[in-house]
């Protein structure tokens, strides 16, 4: 069988020869004629067909013509992991009510244009687990997220698609992958959709619930505030029947009475708020303190100083940081600052500009929205299990092991006297 494809001016022959026998027993022609770029092909019976640029046709060994096809043209390289961002950051909503898992990827598939793949092999992965899930108006990276949270699982973008596992399937690049998207996400929320939700939640609210499980109150509190609400499945004190009135009470505090009633708790995750057991709300409280802490002090800042006093260089910075830095201790006044200019983390900044004071002995400390230095003599005493901490210059001075003490030894007890009769 021939393939015959156009290419502008030049004609490219494929030809395949799918029975030798055939082909030696052919003899008729196919006739290709090429007019100032015009590509005709003629068969064996008489039939004729141009063939228009990026146009195939496939011919058979006894000459005749048998089909065309469209034959796409090459493109030039394309960053697909920008265009499949793109997809994911465009708003939607989705509704899905105990659907199985393999059909809410195929439905988010098909609607967003992306490739989405689920490691259905694994032993971990139920490509039928029922997906329950109700999103207005959110990114579709939200809505992937939690279709992975649902599911148990985690998600990356590799190789133009999005591939969908569990996490003890992941490669180590792609668990770093996942890290730092999710960190991303974070400080992307701080500015975004965390103060929109954090509005909606000061709105205040009127209920009157008699004796209704947490999947109708919250189904109520949803159409009543427009806020997205998702229920953990594995929270099964949701499903217990709650009684609470409230007249015109913010609807944060409305749900953390509602929360109580159900020994369950909530947090703010991906443009909705979740309701899950204690223990895993404070898992995430958690970890979104650990991202909120190294969102303040990993931020870059400019520093360029010229012999500056030590208090007035951390003063510099702590403005430049929006943050606060308290320095404990005496500060010898021959400490000064000079840093030529450079951009780095609030962090190293601030290890930097005492390394340049050159002061004997600190330790840095990091809490909330202040920045703790401690000189050698204002140190709080830190007792460790295996050993004493010895002080260097430097935010992590090593541990010293504590001296062995000599066993004392026993008192002699005292000879007693000879009785004699």
């Amino acid at each position: 069988m021939s393939k015959l494809r156009s290419c502008g001016l030049v004609l490219v022959v494929v030809v395949v020869v799918a029975s030798a026998r055939a082909a030696e027993a052919s003899d008729t022609k196919t006739t290709i004629t090429v007019t100032e770029g015009n590509v005709v092909v003629s068969g064996a019976s008489g039939n004729s067909r141009a063939l228009a640029t990026g146009q195939g046709l496939e011919i058979s060994a006894a000459g005749e013509i048998l089909a065309s096809s469209e034959v796409g043209e090459a493109t030039p390289p394309r960053d697909w992991r920008e265009e499949i961002q793109k997809k994911l950051d465009k708003e939607v909503s989705v509704t899905f009510l105990d659907t199985p898992l393999h059909n809410v990827l195929a439905g988010l598939r098909n609607s967003a244009k992306v490739n989405m793949i689920l490691d259905a092999r694994s032993p971990e992965v139920d490509p039928d687990k029922p997906i329950t899930l109700n999103l207005t108006k959110v990114k579709l990276q939200s809505v992937l997220s939690w279709v992975a949270r649902l599911a148990g699982l985690e998600y990356v973008i590799a190789d133009e698609a999005i591939f969908l596992a569990s996490p003890t399937r992941m490669s180590s690049v792609w668990r770093t992958q996942i890290v730092t998207r999710e960190e991303a996400l974070y400080h992307e929320a701080l500015k975004g959709w965390t103060p929109r939700l954090q509005k909606s939640l000061s709105r205040p609210v009127t209920l009157n619930l008699t004796d209704k499980n947490g999947n109708e109150a919250l189904d109520l509190l949803q159409a009543l505030t427009a806020v997205n609400f998702v229920i953990d499945p594995q929270a099964e004190s949701v499903k217990e029947p709650v009684t609470l009135t409230v007249t015109r009470m913010s609807l944060e505090r409305a749900l953390a009475w509602l929360t109580r009633q159900l020994d369950a708790s909530y947090v703010l995750v991906d443009e909705a708020v979740f309701i899950t057991t204690v223990e895993k709300a404070n898992r995430i409280r958690l970890e979104r303190a650990r991202l909120e802490m190294q969102f303040r002090f990993k931020r870059l800042i400019t520093l360029e100083l010229e012999d500056q006093p030590l208090g007035a260089a951390l003063e510099i910075a702590a403005k430049l940081a929006n943050l606060k830095i308290n320095l404990k201790g005496k500060v010898p006044p021959e400490a000064r600052v000079t840093i030529a200019k450079t951009t780095l983390p609030v962090d190293r900044a601030v290890n930097l500009i005492m390394q340049q004071a050159e002061v004997p002995g600190f330790l840095i400390g990091y809490q909330g929205d202040t920045i703790t230095i401690w000189l050698r003599e204002q140190a709080p005493v830190i007792k460790l299990k295996s050993g004493t901490m010895r002080w260097g210059a430097g935010e992590a001075p090593p541990i010293e092991e504590p001296e062995a003490k000599p066993e004392k030894p026993a008192p002699e007890e005292p000879e007693q006297p000879i009785k004699r009769d």
